[in-house]
């Protein structure tokens, strides 16, 4: 209780008090309240001044401060704009504009000396705000000749198997095309690698078999040591790196080399771990680089950019940026892109260099073949690579070419050949050119319409027979025994002789045979006789100044050539090898040198003076001998030197010779005329040996028979043999009697053309078509007995065994039969001055109607197609001919003995007029 109560104070007095003190509460809240208002509108105030003051510095800044900050803007934007496109042109520099962009623009054109130094992984993950319209800066790795990449992470992880495949098919496409060498490591067998399987399918893979165990794996590293200890010594001293190198020589000198090895340090022992680790340090540098996988958990210390893929990609070397993956191109389109590539490697060709260029400033005069030859046969960089013959020191006299279809051989003759025309005269270099194959290549030596001839060419033979080939071989062995008697007036040696004697005529003899093995393609007296004469001259004859250039698709399996095969390729220190398959390119050069496999171009080339060792391989560039250059060399060696030269001897085995090709050999015939004639059939499988003729004279015998299928043949041999015989009577004293029993359908051409030029030589033949000939048989019997002064009949019978009535017997008004009279011209008409020049399709017909006895078997006799006891009918035992298309066997035991020999093609317009513009007597 209050104390006021206590003390009895009154009810009323504290009423009082509590009014009171009501009242002055009541009245400080009026004041407060009366204050608030005032600071509420203070405050309002305050706020509407701030309010106004911001619209103000708004719409100042509005109307003065927009233009710088859009300009910063835009200054910031133009500055990221040009760093990023400094960014793409680097990356371009790096690896190529097509090579930088994103995976649709993979697989551009690389050029034959780029290669794949930098390779596009994918981009940078996050671009700065507002530069998503431009493409994102590519990542590249350096790869080739400049480093390794590892990749590490789970072999199953989409991503590690996706960029695998995308840095191979980065490096394949950025490389030049056929040199980047493949090897894959998959001992767990994941077949990463199968899109690309199609590019180790061909000869000359460029990827090889994957290794998958110890084993495989060891002999892969011994395989890329040797290439790197090769390559190194290339390298060391002339360029910083196998790409500097190629670029300073103009050519891919050795191709590049890129390794995948997946799932690291399987299948590699610890020896094998220090040798690839060691590649890995300066393989690089020497065209061997390595993409490296492994498993996270696996630590390696290995010289190479590493990748690491988990949830995110990161690159140790900036860990910091963020990486996205291209997407890897699936099986199919690396597939494709695959087989494009190795498709393009086999056609791929180096660069064209003109033989022309090459023989710029050589003297009309040519030079001395006395000391050797030297012909300049392509470049190497921009050093001149030539072959050398017949030089002494170097003990460098043969050379063997080899190249696979396509890849330059023949290219590579024809330089050889018009280089030596430019270089040196025909007094100083006789070539010998054979071509046992369909190639073309040497023809044009030969000449057309008597001009151009090469006056430098002995020989041109085309698809020659072996027969030949080997008379040609026989032929320069043979001049050793000529030029030795020569050679001992001095000292024994052709270089002394040549300087010596220098006004003597003695040229170094050049033998050229293009696709030697035919000669060797079967197990024959011609293959013996033709390896033993082979040997000799390849052996001997740099002595007597022969030198033999030998060239071949391919000189691994030569087995006629026999034990003689060591002893032949012993004697060939120049080794030239174009692109060839392994087996091939160790054949040519070394068993332990497969350059030539490695080889990526048409044109390209290994040469090797050295028997074929890989440290003597010099990779070079063939000179292209184009048309119009060796054209214009031909041209200009005939006109200079073609005068009182003798045109080369031709033999061209493809087809039978027109008889207009014989106008040199009708010209001596006819000059040779007297009482013994020779009728021209065609042209001896021997060199050097007078056309192929048959003898006719005024011995009993000397008739023609030609015996055994083969029309054309036949019709060739004895139209030749007409118009021969025609020119050989210049003064006109031959009459010619004709019994054409040939189809007029098939054969009326040629005999129309035959019977129009006697007539336009001077003679007026006549001429029996009717299959009834027996009569006038009969008649020409009694012409031959009935004579005329100085005048020689020739019956001529194209298929005797064709008549009807050749067998009949004697009509009542007939004082013999037409077989009689047959056998009676036979045994008769050379010593009254008629020959029987005729052809029977059957032995049987032809025994039938001469007869038996020697008194009527012709002297000269021709084999065609017939089987072997025919031929013993005729000739007797001994002689073995099976017959063959566009061949022939004379039988003439009183001359010749036995010959093979190439018929006259039959007569036609054309051929006829070449020989009516002959001057035969000019």
């Amino acid at each position: 209780m209050p104390p006021a109560m206590r003390e009895g104070h009154s009810p009323a007095v504290g009423r009082a008090a509590r009014a009171d003190l009501a009242g002055r509460t009541e009245a400080a809240a009026e004041r407060f309240r009366a204050s608030a208002g005032r600071v509420r509108g203070l405050l309002d105030a305050a706020r509407a001044g701030a309010r106004s003051r911001a619209a103000t510095q708004r719409q100042r800044l509005d109307s003065t401060g927009s233009a710088e900050v859009r300009q910063a803007v835009s200054g910031a934007q133009t500055r990221w704009e040009r760093a990023h496109a400094q960014v793409w042109a680097a990356a371009r520099a790096l690896a190529g504009a097509d090579q930088a962009g994103p995976p649709p623009e993979l697989g551009g054109a690389a050029g034959l000396l780029d290669v794949a130094g930098h390779v596009r992984i994918g981009s940078v993950g996050r671009s700065p705000k507002g530069a998503a319209a431009l493409p994102p800066p590519p990542v590249l790795l350096p790869l080739l000749g400049q480093g390794n990449v590892r990749v590490v992470g789970d072999a199953a992880h989409p991503s590690v198997a996706g960029v695998l495949q995308t840095i191979v098919l980065r490096a394949l496409t950025a490389t030049g095309l056929g040199q980047l060498r493949i090897a894959v490591v998959d001992p767990r067998l994941r077949a990463l690698h199968a899109p690309f399987a199609v590019l180790g399918r061909s000869d000359d893979p460029l990827l090889e078999p994957p290794a998958t165990n110890r084993q495989e794996v060891e002999a892969l590293l011994a395989r890329l040591v040797e290439v790197h200890q090769r390559i190194a010594g290339l390298v060391r001293g002339n360029a910083e790196s196998l790409a500097e190198l190629s670029r300073r020589a103009g050519l891919p000198v050795e191709p590049h080399r890129l390794i995948v090895v997946l799932d690291f340090p399987d299948a590699f022992s610890e020896q094998a771990q220090a040798s690839l680790l060691s590649l890995m340090r300066d393989g690089p540098r020497y065209g061997i680089s390595i993409l490296l996988h492994h498993e996270p958990a696996v630590a390696v210390d290995a010289s190479a950019e590493t990748l690491t893929i988990g949830t995110t990609v990161t690159w140790t070397t900036v860990p910091q940026l963020a990486i996205r993956l291209d997407p890897p191109p699936g099986d199919a389109e690396a597939k494709r892109l695959a087989e494009a590539i190795g498709r393009a490697a086999q056609k791929g060709a180096a660069p064209v260099l003109p033989l022309a260029d090459l023989l710029a400033g050589e003297g009309p005069d040519g030079r001395s073949a006395a000391g050797g030859i030297t012909v300049p046969i392509g470049r190497a960089g921009r050093d001149t690579v030539e072959i050398s013959l017949g030089d002494s020191i170097a003990q460098r006299h043969n050379m063997l070419v080899t190249g696979a279809v396509g890849q330059g051989k023949s290219n590579v003759l024809q330089a050889l050949v018009h280089g030596l025309v430019a270089r040196y005269g025909p007094d100083e270099v006789e070539l010998y050119l054979l071509d046992m194959r369909e190639g073309v290549s040497f023809f044009p030596l030969a000449g057309a319409d008597g001009r151009d001839w090469l006056p430098h060419a002995r020989l041109v033979g085309v698809q020659a027979d072996r027969a030949y080939a080997l008379s040609v071989i026989e032929h320069l062995v043979d001049q050793f025994t000529v030029r030795a008697e020569a050679l001992r007036r001095h000292d024994g040696t052709y270089p002394t002789f040549r300087a010596r004697e220098p006004g003597t005529r003695m040229p170094r003899l050049i033998l050229v045979i293009d696709e030697f093995q035919v000669l060797f393609e079967e197990l024959d007296e011609i293959a013996e006789r033709a390896a033993a004469q082979l040997e000799k001259l390849v052996r001997m004859g740099r002595g007597f100044g022969i030198h033999v250039v030998l060239a071949s698709q391919a000189v691994s399996h030569i087995p006629a050539l026999g034990p003689k095969a060591d002893i032949v390729f012993a004697q060939f220190p120049t080794r030239l090898a174009l692109r060839n398959s392994r087996i091939e390119s160790q054949a040519t050069l070394d068993q332990h040198n497969d350059a030539a496999a490695e080889l990526r171009y048409r044109g390209e080339a290994i040469i090797n003076h050295g028997f074929g060792r890989r440290e003597d391989n010099l990779r070079f560039v063939t000179a292209w001998a184009g048309d119009e250059t060796v054209a214009a060399i031909r041209t200009g060696a005939w006109r200079r030197w073609h005068a009182g030269r003798r045109s080369p001897e031709v033999f061209d085995g493809r087809r039978r010779p027109g008889l207009d090709t014989f106008v040199g050999e009708l010209l001596r015939l006819r000059r040779r005329a007297g009482a013994s004639r020779a009728a021209l059939l065609g042209r001896f499988v021997a060199f050097g040996v007078p056309e192929a003729t048959s003898v006719l004279s005024s011995e009993p015998g000397r008739h023609l028979a030609i015996v055994g299928a083969g029309e054309a043949s036949a019709i060739g041999m004895l139209q030749a043999a007409a118009v021969s015989l025609a020119l050989q009577h210049p003064a006109g004293d031959a009459e010619f009697t004709i019994f054409d029993l040939l189809d007029p359908v098939t054969y009326g051409e040629t005999t129309s053309a035959l019977v129009d030029l006697l007539n336009r030589l001077g003679f007026a033949p006549e001429v029996h078509n009717e299959r009834r000939n027996g009569a006038a048989v009969v008649a020409a019997a009694a012409a031959m007995r009935e004579g005329g002064a100085g005048v020689t009949r020739y019956v001529i019978g194209f298929g005797l065994d064709r008549s009807v009535d050749l067998d009949r017997p004697a009509s009542l008004d007939e004082p013999e039969s037409p077989a009689e009279a047959l056998q009676a011209l036979l045994a008769d008409g050379p010593n009254r001055g008629t020959h029987v020049l005729a052809w029977w399709a059957s032995a049987g017909a032809f025994s039938r109607q001469r007869g038996h006895g020697e008194a009527t078997m012709p002297a000269s006799l021709v084999a065609l197609r017939m089987d072997g006891r025919s031929l013993m009918d005729l000739v007797g035992p001994g002689l073995t001919w099976g017959g063959a298309d566009d061949r022939a066997l004379l039988w003439a035991p009183r001359d010749a003995g036995h010959e093979v020999l190439v018929p006259a093609a039959p007569l036609d317009a054309r051929a006829a007029r070449a020989l009516l513009r002959v001057e035969w007597d000019g």
